[in-house]
């Protein structure tokens, strides 16, 4: 990271059937829809199951590897939990 700015991270947070479930059906059919019907979708938190799967897999992930850079860092898990 430090000499590429950026990393590989292999995880199960984006299994097989979820990753069908999203980018097989879910993500065509809201694409498939006309704009005025996407905007009347916007209702601020994400619902739905594999959206909603998706996104707090994502955030977990997220979390474990921002907990894994400070701490590579030298930053003490208090101020790690603080940054949280």
């Amino acid at each position: 990271m430090e000499a590429n700015g950026d990393v590989l991270v292999t995880h199960d947070a984006l299994g097989v059937d979820l990753r069908q479930a999203l980018f097989g059906r879910v993500m065509p059919e809201f694409f498939a829809l006309p704009l005025d019907v996407k905007r009347g979708l916007v209702s601020g938190a994400v619902n739905g199951d594999t959206v909603g799967t998706f996104a707090k897999n994502m955030m977990d992930l997220e979390r474990t590897v921002v907990t894994m850079i400070l701490e590579s860092l030298g930053v003490r898990e208090e101020h790690v939990d603080a940054h949280h």
